[in-house]
């Protein structure tokens, strides 16, 4: 968490969800407490859905006219 901005950065590791077949979706569920500067603090659940997707190579290319 960046204390100056409030915002916070979510990384996802990717060895750990890599094996995720197309459409097949794995939740993380975390718990995040911030403190203000007078000490009160609040804690909220953080819900995050990975959703895995075609590893497949795509090959595009745009009309080739032939010479």
């Amino acid at each position: 968490m960046n204390a100056s901005s409030g915002t916070w950065t979510y990384t996802l590791d990717n060895t750990a969800h890599q094996a995720l077949a197309e459409g097949e979706h794995h939740t993380e569920t975390m718990l995040v407490t911030v403190t203000d500067e007078n000490g009160a603090k609040v804690t909220q659940q953080v819900t995050i859905d990975v959703e895995g997707t075609n590893d497949r190579p795509k090959i595009t290319s745009h009309a080739q006219k032939a010479q």
